[in-house]
């Protein structure tokens, strides 16, 4: 990974920066150009993809619309509202202006094949949860290709040699030409970004899927310009799921969008839960990059210093994914990219978490603590919210504060009994996230029975 001067404020490299102002760019002139018709065309397949039958055939209904793509839609809208006669007559026209079109929506409904659009290197915060969902598609029947944009090592994941193809895509063009390659039932797309690409390959369903990536998280920092182009990404015709609630709560306040919500899976190794370490030294667990500064490294390490120079037998352990940046010379346990199962050891092996971000879609190692019974201390992060009952599964502090972690940490050194009923609140709130559960909310969402929609755009 690239030394810190090289990263923003979200520990991305400051090339994808580049690589959005150009995505910016190209999403303007797409834009710019669609016809009045065009736009209402457009906006009537969102309201599809919400379930908005009825808005979609008010939009398409009065102005006698010609392109395929919205006597399509329309004919889907009266099919769905139950209007047979009417549905039939938009669907011959469909028919008339583009037979072959119509043939290659159809066979959708019974194509197995798949692409996840994977925005970013796999060490990058919620591209796990991504990853995951491509193995759940496979275990499901389908064929799966993965298609990274601004990373390249999805090819090394374990079980990688599980999906059709892996390749790496240098920009949004080469994007928008693989996946024209690849014809599938489904796109899953990892970030708001490509979502545009993706659809102008025009020949699979797009959906796009957020586990709390930060530039749809926040707010704060980003210019008028850069939120507008955020807002009318999401106002494209592209389905949406997630694993966080909290993201769920944005879809629907910032953007006006409905969302499915498929809980994340938790490995099924974080609860093998194994016997308990000594009493002393209390070892307390941080899991985060300190190169990225939302991940609130730079309260929790004072924190736990102040601790141990007030003569508490406190043990720093550290799982990072990358080498330090800012805590070079901490006396701690650290671990840089453990494998998983390692992971999981160090984990069992300590008395708490700290998870201390300051911003976050879901956060899944306090998840994973909770599922090996290991007692955590959590933000007040938004997403945190999904699992974080305070005092019941959890110690949830403020977040930003050294003096709150200090004090969350120093009462489960103290109390035993707290830290035991907390980790058994945990271990009861983890079950949630238990792979079987994931997968089967997942396999009935791809059951069900939602009408296919024409997102062709130019």
């Amino acid at each position: 990974m690239t030394g810190t001067r090289a990263l923003d404020r979200f520990g991305f490299p400051v090339r994808w920066a580049i690589d959005f102002r150009r995505a910016r760019h190209a999403f303007g002139q797409v834009t710019s150009a669609l016809s009045p018709a065009d736009r209402i065309g457009l906006d009537a397949a969102r309201l599809l993809l919400d379930g908005d039958a009825r808005g979609a055939v008010d939009l398409l209904a009065g102005r006698a619309p010609q392109a395929f793509r919205d006597l399509f839609n329309l004919a889907t809208a009266y099919e769905h509202l139950g209007d047979g006669s009417a549905a039939g007559k938009a669907f011959d026209a469909a028919r008339a202006a583009d037979g072959d079109r119509l043939a290659a929506l159809a066979a959708r409904r019974t194509t197995r094949e798949a692409n996840l659009v994977l925005p970013f290197p796999v060490t990058t915060g919620g591209m796990r949860v991504q990853v995951d969902l491509a193995r759940a598609l496979v275990e499901f029947g389908y064929e799966v290709t993965v298609v990274q944009v601004r990373g390249d090592d999805a090819r090394e994941v374990p079980g990688a040699d599980a999906f059709r193809d892996v390749v790496a895509v240098s920009g949004h063009p080469e994007l928008t030409d693989r996946l024209r390659a690849s014809p599938a039932a489904l796109t899953v797309v990892g970030c708001w970004v490509d979502y545009l690409p993706a659809l102008r390959a025009g020949n699979s369903a797009v959906v796009g899927f957020s586990g709390g990536e930060p530039t749809l998280n926040e707010s704060d920092g980003f210019d008028e310009d850069f939120l507008a182009y955020r807002f009318d990404a999401h106002r494209l015709p592209v389905g949406l799921m997630t694993c966080s609630r909290f993201i769920q709560d944005i879809y629907r306040d910032v953007f006006g969008r409905v969302s499915h919500y498929v809980p994340a899976a938790v490995d099924d190794r974080a609860f093998h839960t194994g016997p308990r370490p000594a009493d002393r030294p209390f070892r307390v667990l941080l899991m985060a990059w300190d190169g990225v500064g939302d991940k609130g490294l730079s309260f929790a390490v004072p924190a736990l210093e102040n601790l141990r120079r007030r003569g508490l037998d406190i043990e720093i352990v550290w799982i990072t994914p990358h080498a330090p940046e800012v805590f070079v010379d901490l006396a701690c346990e650290l671990h840089v990219d453990p494998p998983r199962a390692r992971l999981f050891e160090v984990l069992r092996s300590c008395h708490a978490l700290v998870y201390p971000p300051l911003v976050d879609g879901l956060g899944l190692p306090p998840v994973e603590a909770m599922a090996a019974g290991v007692p955590v201390v959590v933000t007040e992060s938004g997403g945190s919210a999904e699992f974080a009952a305070p005092e019941v599964n959890c110690v949830v502090v403020e977040k930003g504060s050294v003096a709150a972690i200090e004090h969350a940490v120093e009462r489960l050194y103290r109390d035993p009994a707290l830290a035991r009923e907390l980790a058994e609140g945990g271990r009861r709130e983890a079950e949630r996230y238990r792979p079987s559960r994931s997968r089967s909310q997942l396999r009935q969402l791809l059951a069900a029975d939602r009408p296919i929609v024409c997102t062709d755009i130019a």
